[in-house]
């Protein structure tokens, strides 16, 4: 059994048997449970559940299946109001079409 965080009971996983038992760690983070990641007993990472009860269905299929990433923080108030990049060519567009005439 793994150890234990004595600050908040965090689960410390040694990265060994994270490679090991990989698929129980990530059944522990779909059940919402976070656990930190040690190598030689040292902290190197804390893996965490992602919040998805912000996302409606469909965009969480799109992150689950990793086609698009979860934002990192939230917009500015004034986002939308500021101004595009510059593209003169239409490379963007050009691009967009591009894509889009390959199904993608």
């Amino acid at each position: 059994m793994a150890e234990r965080e004595p600050t908040g009971n965090m689960e410390r996983v040694p990265i060994t048997r994270l490679k090991a038992e990989l698929a129980r760690y990530l059944t522990t983070l779909k059940a919402g449970r976070p656990f930190l990641v040690t190598d030689r007993g040292r902290p190197v990472a804390v893996f965490e559940p992602m919040a998805f009860d912000r996302f409606d269905d469909a965009t969480k299929t799109l992150v689950m299946t990793g086609l698009v990433r979860p934002p990192e923080r939230e917009l500015p108030m004034d986002f939308y109001e500021r101004p595009g990049p510059k593209d003169p060519e239409g490379r963007v567009l050009a691009y967009l079409l591009e894509e889009r005439a390959y199904g993608r």
